[in-house]
């Protein structure tokens, strides 16, 4: 049987007769040929089978990859589309009241910051916006907090102290950025100082830490330096120093000179405004200068003689 079984299989016996049973009921109805083309039909069919789920399996993992492809081409350019947030023009809210630049703003789909900032301004009254932050007709997204700025009223500048400034910086400070009136007064020095600066101020009309709105008036005090003529027969000047301190005080110099004299030559004998008198401009100024002669040569007359 063993034997049998081993090569029952073989083509060369494909044609054998087909053994006979005592019994009818054990006859099969299947011959060797038949029972061999039906084994190599299931050879052929487990192979097509097994390409069938192969086949199957690379659909299936070629329909994930392509889910996959398409889900990051969504991620990467379709999402970003879908959810971008648009870009809104901060609108103009300027000299509206809070409440009405609110409703404006929430219109536009923008945040309103609670907490509102002050600031003075000369002109937008009290309570009404001035600006915005961001500002006004920029360009952000939509979604941004904005901050209010209501007006104050008009700017407040505190008065500081301006004694020992030079008074024309201050007053192109004053005038040009605070908007404040400043008005010059002259007066001596206390101490008398002839040689203090007369750019300098002195004093002030409004004291230091005084708030002041735009307009407000503020009188500087500056020293009035008295010119005086000094004594021009010292011995110390000269009619080149004398010429210039008559150029300087813009008056009208005239100078002659004297022989007569023992002084040593170019000394000033005599000034015709008094020591310590006040210098006025155009005023005329006389001064005499020592010149002594020089000796002539004598003549050939005067020698044959």
């Amino acid at each position: 049987m063993h034997d049998d079984l081993a090569t029952c299989l073989n083509e060369s016996r494909l044609n054998e007769p087909r053994i006979g049973f005592k019994y009818p009921e054990h006859e099969g109805d299947v011959s060797k040929k038949d029972l061999m083309l039906e084994i190599k039909d299931e050879g052929k069919k487990e192979d097509f089978d097994d390409d069938s789920k192969t086949n199957i399996v690379l659909w299936v993992l070629s329909g994930i990859f392509t889910v996959i492809i398409l889900g990051l081409i969504g991620i990467f350019f379709i999402y970003p589309r879908l959810t971008k947030v648009p870009n809104v023009i901060i609108p103009d809210v300027s000299k509206m009241t809070v409440v009405e630049a609110e409703k404006v703003l929430h219109k536009q789909g923008f945040e309103v910051s609670k907490d509102i900032e002050y600031i003075g301004d000369d002109e937008i009254e009290k309570g009404l916006v001035v600006k915005t932050s961001p500002a006004i007709g920029r360009e952000v997204k939509k979604g941004t907090e904005i901050t209010l700025y209501e007006s104050s009223g008009k700017k407040a500048y505190t008065i500081e102290n301006y004694v020992g400034e030079n008074y024309i910086k201050i007053k192109t400070i004053l005038e040009n950025n605070y908007g404040l009136v400043v008005d010059l007064k002259y007066e001596e020095p206390e101490d008398g100082d002839e040689d203090i600066d007369p750019n300098i101020i002195i004093g002030q009309d409004i004291e230091v830490g005084t708030q002041v709105a735009k307009g407000t008036s503020i009188t500087l005090i500056i020293p009035k330096i008295i010119d005086k003529y000094p004594d021009f027969t010292d011995g110390t000047w000269t009619r080149a120093r004398v010429e210039d301190f008559c150029k300087e005080k813009e008056l009208k110099c005239e100078i002659k000179t004297s022989s007569n004299t023992t002084e040593r030559d170019g000394t000033i004998i005599s000034q015709t405004r008094t020591k310590g008198s006040e210098v006025v401009k155009g005023a005329d100024l006389k001064i005499v200068i020592a010149e002594k002669k020089t000796e002539e040569e004598p003549t050939a007359e005067d020698i044959i003689d």
